[in-house]
């Protein structure tokens, strides 16, 4: 009995946590994906801690974004940051780090210091 139970414990660490944050980033407003067009995501468990992500080949080519900060369920929230250079750092003295700690939808980021000026993000869980 006492085996069992903790078989059954060690298989629960072997499955993976569903995904708690979900980003789309996308190179055309209002989430067009177009042949022209790329879209970037990524999804993560929302365990505690910080992690910096690259944009790849739409690097200060992105401007609209889904963020969806938790699960359906609204467990295991994390924050979103923006930055204008790699490894989530700032380059500019006018560029300051948006932060959501929300589902957030921006159509266009036109008007806004963000549009195609984005190369990394980070996740605070």
């Amino acid at each position: 009995m006492k085996f069992t139970a903790i078989s059954a414990i060690a298989l629960l660490a072997l499955v993976p946590q569903a995904m708690a944050w979900r980003v789309f980033f996308y190179q055309h407003k209002n989430y067009n994906q177009d042949e022209a067009g790329g879209v970037y995501t990524w999804a993560g468990e929302g365990r505690p801690g910080t992690n910096c992500f690259g944009l790849g080949t739409l690097n200060n080519e992105i401007s609209s974004m889904h963020f969806y900060y938790a699960d359906a369920a609204g467990n295991n929230g994390c924050c979103l940051t923006l930055y204008d250079s790699p490894n989530c750092e700032t380059k500019d003295d006018d560029w300051t780090p948006k932060v959501w700690c929300s589902d957030t939808n921006i159509p266009n980021f036109a008007g806004h210091v963000y549009q195609d000026d984005v190369s990394s993000f980070r996740t605070t869980c």
